[in-house]
């Protein structure tokens, strides 16, 4: 249960908040100053506190961290209904003969069953996100076949010369030396994806071809003990008995199958099937929904079918929660969970790609089996201290 003081006499910022009776907030011994005084005497903490518009942190001539703060909210509108609330904010920050800049705000609160909320957002990460990686200067944390470009730095020698994590290709601490590694005789290994949208079908096989050509000289270079994250695209969609049968004669390489991508489309992002181990971690609830959780489970077809039903009809089950977590699925009705649940029950669906933890050998001979036509090296860990 939450419970939180909404100041509108200072800018509608949030006071304090309490959980289930506990403020969670810090607030100064200052507390709540009605009168416009010196920053450090009046400033309150609190769980919101707005800064701006015209200064953040100390700037000559203004106010320490702006005054829109100590400006009082105006009240647009505010909705009450069994799904939640809803406060529409407006906030004015004048001077005579200076600027007028408007602030508009919303605050919503959103109505929920807090208990089945964990298990749906394992659900949800299990059914839309392939990997949450926030580490880095960048990571992909949804959708499928995003590419950027790579750089992977040897010696002279050929032998690996720096030390650390590679994130979506790019080398922690090295983005701004990739002109001074150049000048020194470093080989520079490169894969990029670019926009294909103006090439013939005959044109873009040939750039696929060369893609993979060159995906396939970078996963040679590196260097054993490297695991690559990445993501592949089948050279023909799967069926849940294909599936099953690939993940079965690859179960004995240094190859990890960790979400595959179903081929559809969901409104907000596409659509995956876990498989890594532990799953989403949900076997308490595998005797309502059977399969939710793969677990232990052997990847048979009919137990990848049902995992794929039960966690679209735990979504669909808990739209409420679904609708606060997604806001998307609640705006394209016509791509929802239920959606997708009928067209799986009635017409099946098929899968096109994956995302893969390996080795870089594996990865070379999955793409000689034929059975992908593209691989899109993510990430790769490596320790060479």
């Amino acid at each position: 249960v939450l419970t939180l003081l909404v100041n509108l006499s200072h800018c509608g910022d949030i006071h304090q908040l309490w959980h289930k009776g506990n403020n969670v907030s810090f607030l100064t011994k200052n507390g709540l100053v009605g009168e416009h005084s010196d920053f450090l005497k009046s400033f309150p903490a609190g769980m919101v506190y707005t800064c701006g518009l015209d200064a953040i942190g100390g700037v000559p001539g203004h106010y320490l961290h702006g005054n829109i703060h100590n400006t009082p909210a105006e009240v647009l509108s505010k909705e009450e209904t069994e799904t939640g609330i809803k406060l529409l904010l407006r906030i004015e920050d004048t001077a005579l003969f200076g600027d007028k800049l408007v602030l508009y705000r919303s605050l919503v609160l959103k109505a929920g069953d807090p208990a089945n909320l964990p298990a749906t957002m394992q659900v949800f990460t299990a059914l839309r996100i392939p990997r949450a990686n926030f580490s880095g200067v960048y990571a992909e944390s949804s959708g499928f076949g995003t590419e950027k470009l790579t750089f992977l730095f040897w010696d002279k020698d050929g032998s690996f010369s720096v030390s650390g994590r590679v994130t979506l290709g790019i080398l922690h601490g090295l983005e701004g030396d990739v002109a001074r590694l150049q000048a020194a005789g470093y080989r520079l290994i490169g894969d990029f994806s670019e926009y294909t949208a103006h090439l013939s079908e005959e044109e873009l096989q040939a750039r696929q071809r060369e893609t993979l050509a060159l995906r396939r000289e970078t996963l040679a270079a590196l260097p054993s003990g490297v695991k690559v994250y990445a993501s592949i695209h089948f050279a023909e969609d799967l069926t849940f008995e294909t599936l099953a049968q690939l993940l079965a004669d690859w179960q004995d390489e240094d190859l990890t199958f960790e979400n595959i991508h179903v081929n559809t489309y969901l409104s907000g992002g596409d659509l995956f099937l876990t498989v890594s181990p532990g799953g989403a971690n949900l076997t308490d609830y595998n005797d309502a929904y059977p399969m939710l959780d793969l677990y232990q489970q052997p990847l048979t077809a009919e137990n990848l079918r049902q995992s794929l039903e039960s966690r679209l009809q735990y979504m669909a089950d808990h739209q409420k929660i679904v609708d606060w977590i997604d806001p998307d699925a609640a705006a394209y009705q016509t791509k929802s969970y239920s959606y997708l649940l009928k067209g799986l029950q009635d017409v099946g669906m098929t899968f096109d790609g994956a995302y893969v933890t390996a080795s870089p050998a594996a990865l070379l001979r999955l793409i000689d089996s034929g059975l992908v036509e593209g691989v899109g090296p993510k990430d790769a860990d490596f320790d060479l201290s």
